[in-house]
C-alpha cells in the first residue's frame, strides 16, 4: 500500500484518491478493489465523488494468462460502468436527453485504469466508439523495482504514469466542459433520450451492450 500510494501521488493535483476495502480475504486468490480515483467537487451527492479511474488488485499469479485476461476484463467492465455513470450525469444535467454534439463529445471521455498483482501492474484504457461498443487498449506494463539493479525501471514507471495523468487531466477537463454545455442545452429540441423510462427496455439494452463490450474487449486485448 505504501509503495502504491507514492506511485499514484502524481494524480493528487487532479483527482482525489481513495483506498478501499477488499471484497475477499488477503490470502484468497481472487479479485479485490484496491484504489479509486474520483473528483469530489464534481459529485457532491456521491460518497466518494465522481469516479474517473481505479486500480484493482487481482490474483498473485502473474504468469497465469487466462487469469490475467479475466482480471483485466473485470477492470475494463468497471471502467465501462464509470464511463456510463459520467454520461448519465451529463444527461441528468441536460434533462434526461443529449444533443448529438454532446453525445459525440462523450466519446472523448477516455477512461484509464490499472490491474495489479503484487509488484506487477498493467495499465489499460477504454474508449466509447458508439453503438454500445467500447474499444480497449493496453497502455503498458511495469514492475515495481525491488532491488538496486532494477532501479532503471523507475523511468518506465514515470513515463507510463505521466501519460495516464495527462489522459485523466484531459478527461476531467472535458467532462466539466460537457456538463456546462449540457446545462445550457437543457431546453433545446431534437435531443437523443439517454435515460429510459421503461426498465425492461433498459435491461434489454444493457444485456446487449454488455455482450458487445465483452466481444470487443476480447478482440482488442488478444490482438
Amino acid at each position: 500500500m505504501f509503495i502504491k500510494r507514492h506511485i499514484f501521488a502524481c494524480f493528487d493535483d487532479i483527482l482525489d484518491t481513495h483506498f478501499e476495502a477488499s471484497d475477499a480475504p488477503d490470502k484468497v486468490e481472487g479479485f479485490h478493489l484496491d484504489w479509486m480515483f474520483t473528483k469530489h467537487d464534481l459529485g457532491i451527492d456521491i460518497s466518494y465523488g465522481r469516479e474517473f479511474s481505479l486500480c484493482e488488485r487481482a490474483g498473485s499469479k502473474v504468469d497465469n494468462d487466462t487469469k490475467n485476461f479475466s482480471d483485466i476484463l473485470k477492470v475494463l467492465k468497471t471502467l465501462r460502468d464509470m464511463h456510463r455513470s459520467l454520461v448519465k450525469a451529463i444527461a441528468i444535467e441536460s434533462g434526461g436527453a443529449l444533443s448529438k454534439q454532446v453525445l459525440n463529445a462523450c466519446s472523448k471521455l477516455i477512461m484509464p485504469g490499472f490491474a495489479s498483482s503484487w509488484f506487477y501492474f498493467r495499465a489499460v484504457l477504454i474508449i466509447y466508439v458508439g453503438g454500445g461498443f467500447y474499444a480497449s487498449f493496453e497502455l503498458g506494463k511495469f514492475d515495481i523495482p525491488t532491488s538496486y539493479d532494477e532501479i532503471w525501471k523507475l523511468t518506465k514507471i514515470a513515463r507510463i504514469m505521466l501519460q495516464i495523468k495527462k489522459l485523466l487531466r484531459f478527461t476531467v477537463s472535458r467532462f466539466k466542459r460537457i456538463m456546462e454545455r449540457a446545462e445550457k442545452e437543457k431546453f433545446i429540441p431534437g435531443k437523443v433520450t439517454i435515460i429510459e423510462a421503461n426498465p425492461a427496455h433498459q435491461k434489454s439494452r444493457k444485456n446487449q451492450s454488455l455482450k458487445n463490450f465483452t466481444e470487443t474487449c476480447q478482440t482488442k486485448t488478444k490482438s
